[in-house]
């Protein structure tokens, strides 16, 4: 698989490899007479170029590589058994309200719990690399990057998801589910009663989507966090504004951020008693 694709008006033409930040012809037909890498990406002297293989938690590894999570720069694409599935991507689980979902560590899904939605029973077959259970329903990444969901439908849950693939994080709330493409780009769907589908941020290079119960949070290239959704206790106006953060997770009503140095930041609802913000540990 080359490193970067040149195309002209969309037909792919030629095909590069990278080799230590140079570039190499491998194939031509007319149009390009040079090419070139530098620390800020790559250039020709014909039509546009789009990148095919990206690697976007600088871990040496790409979705294009297997690695199934390019967010997070400890998940390394290691198949030690050959079965196409990246072994740090297996064994997961995810809960929802009243059903939960494992994904094994031969990329097989299995539901259990509650179905009064098929959110058991209707549990697709195949082999994934990342599931994502919501309040009744849940969806699932296959090895393409192709979405899947099942369950209950209320609102385009599942049945609005994305037809494309190439999706390489998936994470899901109450009531909607949100995923990233590889080239950081954010697909919402699902309830929108708090504008969590229709303020979905546009734009690439997003990274570390965490989704919850009516809101939604990424961080943006440089680190900086950006949430949506329900705002009744701060939890989008509040976001913090500097930039160097690494991970973000949100909850029902508040969410927390860890900087470059492990610091943590915290924004949202706080009950007095319980000290979600302030009781942060410095």
């Amino acid at each position: 698989t080359p490193d970067a694709q040149l195309s002209d008006d969309g037909d792919t033409e030629w095909l590069y490899d990278f080799a230590e930040g140079t570039g190499s012809v491998t194939s031509t037909t007319d149009g390009f007479d040079s090419f070139s890498i530098g620390s800020t990406g790559w250039e020709t002297s014909g039509p546009d170029c789009q990148p095919s293989d990206i690697d976007q938690d600088g871990d040496g590894y790409s979705t294009n590589d297997g690695d199934c999570d390019d967010t997070q720069p400890h998940l390394y694409p290691y198949d030690t058994n050959g079965d196409g599935i990246d072994d740090g991507c297996g064994n997961q689980v995810s809960v929802g309200w009243q059903h939960t979902c494992n994904l094994d560590s031969t990329g097989y899904l299995h539901c259990w719990g509650r179905n009064h939605k098929g959110q058991v029973s209707d549990t697709p077959s195949g082999k994934f690399r990342a599931v994502s259970a919501g309040w009744q329903h849940n969806c699932a990444l296959d090895l393409e990057g192709g979405v899947h969901c099942w369950g209950d439908d209320t609102d385009g849950r599942v049945s609005n998801k994305p037809s494309d693939t190439g999706y390489t994080t998936l994470s899901g709330g109450y009531n909607h589910h949100c995923a990233l493409d590889a080239l950081g780009d954010i697909e919402c769907w699902g309830n929108n009663g708090q504008s969590q589908i229709s303020n979905t941020p546009s734009g690439t290079g997003y990274t570390s989507l965490s989704v919850s119960n009516e809101i939604a949070c990424v961080l943006d290239a440089s680190g900086t966090p950006h949430c949506w959704g329900g705002d009744d206790y701060g939890q989008v106006s509040q976001v913090p504004t500097d930039s160097g953060y690494t991970q973000v997770s949100t909850g029902s009503y508040h969410s927390c951020a860890l900087d470059g140095l492990g610091a943590i930041t915290c924004w949202g609802y706080e009950l007095e008693t319980h000290g979600e913000i302030t009781n942060t540990p410095t």
